[in-house]
């Protein structure tokens, strides 16, 4: 019994070493050390930050060898750390680079991934479309937590590992968002985040290099963008950014700000999952009916990093012209999930000579009256030129774990009535004023062949086959109830499911632009369709997805899986048969699919730890 207390008293006395790198002059008084050597040693780390290992007290004039070895037994020199936050940051400092820098169709997700990194949140609290934002997890692997969450409180990493059907990447990818317990308490407080780019390359959403406007390179007017963000442990979150493109004038540039708040409970079983006022995003489904940001991504099948941010989330992005700005609120129960939004936002659109508009255009960079400034040829300013109401919302209902049935519906309306006028406003020419094709023959000039004339060639020139996709835009007069100011809309509803079997996802949207309110007449076009099924082993994944979008179906908020942007092979990719060649922006910065069908293949292999293959294959 002696022997047994001697040893729990050297344990406890083990754990009670002090710490040189932390310790108070009270504490280091216990040692076998002098009140001036107390006092060196705290001059020392005030000065030189930690002490990293006990033989540095050597440097000290009144310390000793004999000194270092009284006390070795007694102290640590252990680095803290003030909270686990801080040993996440040194754990992941390399991915934080990429997620803050990302751009384009992912910037929006990266925001959330940021968040979830700095504010890690319970596992056992979270829900299908939390763990669904997270980088390269599965439908497979979501549904797997969840089931795991069913069995039982999942209490560490061995639980988690043991989810029935998630991959291993699945598995590496989550660990670094999520906690197994609720946040300790030395994670009070605020996290403030800012940053700042300033850069004199022009962008483009084009994947391909004859996407970028040459004109626009100005390099004496660079690319900024600053954003700061501010969340608190109280699930509040709040966020500033400004953003002009390279070569904008000053004057004109996006201020977003936006406030938010999540996971509150209201009843015993309704909790809002997320309120956004000021600036958000909103996306549902396979992206097919709505979605709003400015970029456009080939083949973003939503798995893998091309993941899609579902329901509303505050807006610190890019995108200046689908943008939206009012209220959205999002809340759930165990099996049905709601989502309302309205928004009020000015667009950029190309305005005929009677005040109508032609279409809406995404310019990168924004320029009033185009690359010239010829307001001869361009009859209206650009910029915010027609007022836009939008309000949808989206209805889920979750009948069991990994099975989702969604409805989405919505509408926008504009102050202005949309007529595209393709050869009056777009197409021209300085020696044309005719739109017929003039071939005066051998012996003569002046023929449509040596002027150029976008006027002559639109929907007549063999190489621009996809001119038919211009003329069949959408054309709308119409009041509403809603708005004494509509003269225009779209408008749009459909279905949308999702389902997981052992470790296959099968997903699928459909979707109808409407020019009436009448919500369940199907069957009607134009119309669009995405299917998909993903099946996931240890080492290797296979998806294919089918396509079919009709010509019509011209949905300014359709985000959905595409080979190529809208109008390509189109008059509008050549800029020198435009009237002016900002307009060739409907092409290059158009983040709309392009009507198409098709059945697309993708796999991957890990052969070896450092050797991946992948298969595409796309008709």
């Amino acid at each position: 019994m002696e022997e047994m207390d001697q040893n729990s008293f050297f344990i406890q006395e083990d754990l009670e070493r002090i710490n040189l790198n932390s310790a108070s002059r009270e504490d280091l008084k216990m040692l076998a050390l002098t009140l001036d050597q107390i006092e060196e040693i705290i001059t020392y780390r005030e000065y030189s930050g930690n002490i990293n290992s006990i033989n540095e007290l050597l440097s000290l004039p009144s310390i000793t060898i004999i000194d270092i070895h009284a006390i070795r037994d007694a102290v640590t020199v252990e680095i803290s750390q003030t909270s686990t936050f801080e040993k996440d940051m040194q754990r992941a400092a390399y991915k934080l680079g990429r997620w803050i820098t990302n751009e384009g169709s992912t910037e929006g997700l990266s925001e959330i991934w940021l968040d979830r990194f700095y504010e890690p949140k319970n596992i056992n609290d979270m829900t299908y479309d939390d763990l669904m934002a997270l980088p390269n997890l599965s439908p497979v692997d979501v549904a797997a937590v969840l089931k795991q969450k069913e069995r039982s409180y999942i209490k560490g990493k061995w639980e988690l590992k043991n989810s029935p059907g998630i991959s291993y990447w699945g598995y590496k990818n989550l660990v670094d968002f999520i906690r197994f317990q609720d946040k300790p308490s030395d994670e009070t407080g605020f996290h403030i985040r800012f940053n700042s780019l300033i850069r004199t390359i022009p962008i483009t959403s084009n994947p391909d290099n004859e996407g970028n406007i040459l004109a626009f390179e100005d390099t004496s007017l660079p690319e900024q963008f600053h954003k700061i963000s501010i969340s608190s442990e109280k699930n509040l979150k709040s966020g500033l950014s400004y953003h002009r493109y390279m070569g904008q004038p000053d004057s004109i540039f996006t201020l977003k700000a936006f406030i938010q708040a999540e996971k509150w409970s209201i009843l015993n079983n309704v909790q809002i999952d997320r309120i956004v006022v000021g600036y958000f995003t909103a996306s549902f489904g396979q992206n097919v009916i709505f979605a709003s940001n400015d970029n456009f991504s080939p083949r973003r099948t939503g798995f893998g990093f091309s993941k899609r941010s579902e329901g509303i989330h505050g807006d610190l992005t890019r995108s200046c012209q689908y943008v939206l700005q009012g209220s959205a609120i999002q809340f759930s129960t165990s099996k049905i999930r709601t989502v309302l939004f309205a928004s009020f936002h000015p667009r950029d659109a190309i305005i005929n000579a009677d005040n109508s508009f032609t279409s809406l255009i995404v310019m990168q960079p924004r320029l009033p009256f185009g690359a010239n400034g010829n307001t001869g040829k361009i009859y209206h300013s650009l910029i915010g030129s027609v007022d836009e109401t939008t309000w949808g919302g989206n209805l889920r209902f979750t009948p069991m774990i990994g099975t989702n049935i969604g409805f989405t519906f919505f509408e926008s309306l504009y102050n202005r009535a949309h007529i595209p006028q393709i050869i009056n406003t777009i197409t021209g020419g300085d020696d044309d004023t005719e739109p017929e094709l003039y071939v005066c023959g051998n012996n003569c000039s002046g023929d449509d062949y040596d002027d150029y004339s976008g006027d002559a060639f639109y929907l007549k020139y063999i190489t621009n086959s996809a001119d038919a996709e211009i003329a069949a835009m959408n054309i709308s007069e119409s009041t509403s109830p809603l708005w004494s100011e509509a003269k225009s809309f779209f408008r749009a509803r459909g279905f949308d499911f999702s389902t997981v079997i052992a470790n296959l996802s099968i997903q699928g949207e459909y979707g109808e632009m409407l020019k009436d309110y009448n919500l369940f007449h199907f069957g009607r076009n134009p119309s669009a369709l995405v299917l998909n099924a993903y099946i996931q082993f240890n080492n290797i994944n296979f998806l294919t997805l089918y396509r079919n979008y009709d010509l019509e179906y011209d949905n300014p908020y359709q985000r959905s899986f595409s080979n190529y942007q809208r109008f390509k092979t189109s008059i509008f990719e050549d800029e020198w048969w435009l009237e002016d060649p900002i307009y060739s922006y409907l092409y290059s910065a158009n983040p709309q699919p392009q009507a198409e069908e098709g059945f697309f293949i993708s796999s991957r292999y890990q052969f070896h730890r450092s050797m991946v293959g992948y298969l595409n294959w796309d008709t």
